[in-house]
């Protein structure tokens, strides 16, 4: 189900808030799980913050979807922030840390580049990444 979402996209700071509901139909059961997520950005000239934070609730019902599971301490935290510098509106540098931290019975993971992919176990797991890069847009 769709939730409201509202955000500013006027003037600087820029600010995001997104509501999410997952229900699902499963063939003995029903899943659903609720989430929260919100987004800062600040652009000061050449020099730009961002920060954002994601709630994932517990999943209430049972079974497993995708990362979503139902039952207590499935729910998980992940947030981001980061600074990007532009050296012309078509090059930026940037640099972002990120952190999820998945609850005791959860396995959430990144959605690109994952960590599972690297064969260790993400239930319960407290993952973090730092990627600095450059984007050009020919």
């Amino acid at each position: 189900s769709a939730l409201p979402a509202v955000g500013s996209t006027s003037g600087t700071p820029r600010l995001a808030l997104i509501a999410e509901r997952l229900e699902y139909e499963l063939a003995a059961s029903r899943l659903a799980r609720n989430a929260l997520y919100v987004s800062l950005s600040h652009q000061a000239g050449r020099h730009g913050l961002r920060a954002s934070v994601g709630k994932a609730n517990d999943g209430h019902g049972s079974g497993t979807v995708g990362f979503v599971r139902g039952g207590a301490d499935t729910g998980a935290v992940h947030a981001t922030a980061g600074y990007e510098y532009m050296f012309s509106p078509r090059t930026t540098v940037y640099a972002y840390h990120t952190r999820l931290h998945n609850d005791d019975h959860a396995a959430y993971d990144f959605p690109i580049n994952g960590v599972g992919t690297l064969g260790g176990p993400l239930t319960g797991a407290h993952i973090a990444a730092t990627s600095f890069g450059m984007r050009h847009s020919f």
